[in-house]
């Protein structure tokens, strides 16, 4: 096990939060 998460990896998390943050948005975007 390296220190490092390879870089699948890194790319599935990103596009897993990115995908929360949008749908968080979308959510709260009318409370704004």
């Amino acid at each position: 096990m390296s220190d490092k998460p390879d870089m699948a990896e890194i790319e599935k998390f990103d596009k897993s939060k990115l995908k929360k943050t949008e749908t968080k948005e979308k959510l709260s975007g009318g409370d704004h």
